[in-house]
């Protein structure tokens, strides 16, 4: 054992207690104070490292519960869809056979009966448009979340990205705002070439479609314009749309299969364990 006394190299005197070095008690007190040092450093390490984990588990938490919502979003976009679907197939059909019918010589040839109950004159309601309107896939806490939150997940941030950026909505919007050009051009038509010396405050009446039939047959105009419009529903608003609806019924079957694998998760504390 090593003593020195008044040390006087400077190094010594700043880990020297007392007036004598001692090698030994250096040694032991230093590693005394390297193992409470280190302790006490794993400790705030690891009280760090838990408080992180937790803020991330909480955030994918939150995640999941978005997630989680999902689905019953889009069955509402499905059952809508469905609804318009059948619209326009109906929509489609009615113009489809009213142009077919056009040359016949009689007075009805412009009357349809409504689920046969009531007789209604369907061109009246040309001037109308069916709008797209879906239920919206209202997820603005996904959207508000900064990039760290969706990297959570990429992938399924991705998948959502598809959902909420509506693109393949705004092409059938835009196919719509074509189709409401089509039905300005027959109301301009009602109101400049039947206006001018034809009654049309009774355009949605029976009577107005019987008395001035042959008159309405004589127009190339107006006929053109309804097989326009038929032929903007088939060939490219019931296309659209239905490969719409399959884009939101691959969406469903994969968030039904994300929340059934979230749902099935096992966690100790914050950890996944299976």
């Amino acid at each position: 054992m090593s003593k020195i006394k008044n040390p006087k190299n400077i190094f010594v005197k700043l880990i020297t207690f007392g007036n004598t070095f001692n090698s030994k008690t250096f040694f032991d007190n230093f590693k005394r104070y390297f193992i409470e040092f280190l302790g006490l450093f794993m400790a705030v390490t690891f009280s760090f490292y838990i408080e992180s984990v937790g803020e991330e588990y909480e955030k994918k938490q939150g995640y999941k519960e978005i997630v989680s919502t999902i689905p019953s979003k889009i069955r509402k976009s499905i059952n809508y869809t469905d609804e318009y679907l059948q619209l326009s197939i109906d929509n489609e059909t009615l113009y489809n056979n009213i142009i077919k019918e056009w040359e016949v010589d009689n007075d009805s040839v412009f009357i349809r009966k409504y689920l046969n109950k009531d007789y209604y004159p369907p061109l009246a309601y040309f001037i109308l448009t069916n709008d797209y309107s879906p239920p919206i896939l209202n997820l603005d806490l996904f959207k508000s979340g900064n990039q760290r939150f969706k990297m959570l997940y990429k992938e399924v941030s991705n998948e959502i990205n598809q959902l909420v950026d509506g693109n393949q909505l705004n092409f059938i919007l835009r196919i719509i705002e074509e189709e409401k050009k089509l039905t300005d051009q027959y109301r301009n038509l009602i109101y400049e070439d039947f206006g001018k010396d034809t009654d049309i405050s009774n355009l949605f009446e029976l009577d107005f479609w019987i008395k001035n039939r042959k008159h309405i047959q004589q127009n190339h105009r107006f006929k053109f314009l309804v097989y326009e419009k038929q032929r903007l529903i088939k060939y490219l608003i019931i296309p659209q749309v239905k490969d719409y609806k399959s884009f939101l019924e691959r969406k469903l079957s994969y968030f039904d299969s994300l929340n059934n694998q979230f749902d099935n998760e096992k966690h100790f504390l914050y950890w996944k364990i299976n």
